[in-house]
């Protein structure tokens, strides 16, 4: 007996619309489950939404690339420093890219400070 199991990345807007994140949407023989990873509200949900966009396909840069920005604007004061900051993602090296989403997955707690320090 086969098992296909396909795991799909997307940025969306909840069901409600007060928030978006980036969600895994699984399906196999049991059904199809989303996952939330990570969701924003408020103005950072409209950046969100404007500026994350992602194929749905399996983990790439692009999905660790828009995890990292959706995780950089819970960091941000301002909608500046948002757009500051999105911009600083889009220019990150692959090696970078993944080098935050583990941190950011990861929960520690520490990562969204070093952020900042980083890059604030």
């Amino acid at each position: 007996m086969l098992l296909l199991r396909t795991i799909k990345y997307s940025v969306e807007k909840s069901v409600s619309g007060k928030t978006a994140g980036v969600v895994a949407t699984i399906e196999d023989r049991f059904g199809r489950e989303k996952i939330s990873f990570s969701r924003v509200r408020g103005w950072r949900r409209e950046l969100a939404l404007k500026y994350l966009k992602l194929d749905p396909q399996g983990w790439t840069d692009d999905a660790a690339r828009a995890y990292v920005g959706l995780e950089v604007l819970k960091c941000a004061k301002n909608r500046d420093e948002a757009l500051k900051f999105l911009q600083m993602v889009k220019e990150l090296s692959q090696l970078e890219v993944h080098f935050w989403s583990t941190k950011f997955l990861n929960g520690n707690k520490k990562a969204k400070r070093a952020w900042r320090a980083f890059y604030g």
